[in-house]
Order: C-alpha cells, then sequence, then structure tokens
C-alpha cells in the first residue's frame, strides 16, 4: 500500500489484482482498488474495493512516473484514464530565474458522492521527489517491473 502523510494530509492508495496486460484483455484488465483520504476532522473519503484503474493504466503510470524523474519529461504532462478518480499533474524540473524546481506532481482526485456518482469536487494534493518515489517503488511491487 502506497501511504503519504504531510501536514495532517494521510493518503493511502492500495492496488490489487494487478494482472499484466495483453493485447486480448486490455480495455478488460481491471484492478481492485482502495483509495482514502483524511484531512485532520475536515474530510474523510474512501473509495474501497473498486475498479477505477486498469492494469494498463498501473503499468503507463509507473513508465511516466520513472521518464519524469529520470528528467525525460520536459513539459508540464497530465495522465489520466478512464474513470476519473485520479489524475496525475506532472511538472518537470525547472529554472524560475536563479532557483531549480525540482519535479513535483499535483495528484487531482475526482470525489465521488455517496451514490458513486462524480460530485465535480476536485481535491488536490501536491507530491514532491520522495513521494513520487515511493509511489513508484509501490508500483513496481505491484506490476513486478
Amino acid at each position: 500500500m502506497f501511504k503519504m502523510t504531510d501536514d495532517g494530509i494521510d493518503f493511502s492508495l492500495e492496488i490489487r489484482e494487478y494482472r499484466t496486460p495483453s493485447k486480448d484483455d486490455k480495455w478488460d484488465n481491471w484492478c481492485k482498488c482502495d483509495m482514502r483520504v483524511k484531512i485532520g476532522d475536515y474530510l474523510d473519503y474512501s473509495v474501497l474495493d473498486d475498479e477505477f484503474l486498469m492494469s494498463c493504466e498501473v503499468l503507463s503510470l509507473l513508465r511516466e512516473l520513472e521518464k519524469l524523474l529520470g528528467g525525460e519529461i520536459t513539459r508540464n504532462k497530465s495522465i489520466g484514464f478512464i474513470e476519473p478518480d485520479l489524475t496525475f499533474e506532472m511538472y518537470p524540473r525547472s529554472m524560475i530565474g536563479r532557483d531549480e524546481i525540482d519535479v513535483w506532481v499535483e495528484l487531482l482526485i475526482a470525489l465521488r458522492r455517496s451514490d458513486t456518482n462524480y460530485n465535480g469536487a476536485v481535491l488536490t494534493l501536491p507530491l514532491e521527489r520522495g513521494n513520487i518515489e515511493s509511489l513508484l517503488e509501490y508500483l513496481k511491487g505491484v506490476t513486478n517491473v
């Protein structure tokens, strides 16, 4: 399970039942996922035992995070999925004046109502290099890459 805690924000993501994607089942190879976000007493949100990521999307995210950390992504890039629960806005290393800004990611979480329909609200969580590296290691474990 990937866990991130920062300034009173607790986020976790668990991906189960990953199967190596093949051309025969690329668009019908869903993973079971649990996602939780807790922000103090303000927000306690979870999506449990849901299929909101396909195996090919998990593998694609892993590859893009590798590219971001390796300096291969040189422009801002958005990684979204068929189900809109998660979007990763990736920002490569850049210079602002004389200051170097390291890679970072904004994780956008589309919130659902209790009836599982999306309500239009989006929660944004920043991930710095250490968080990105931890997520990448977790995804490598899930995919056995």
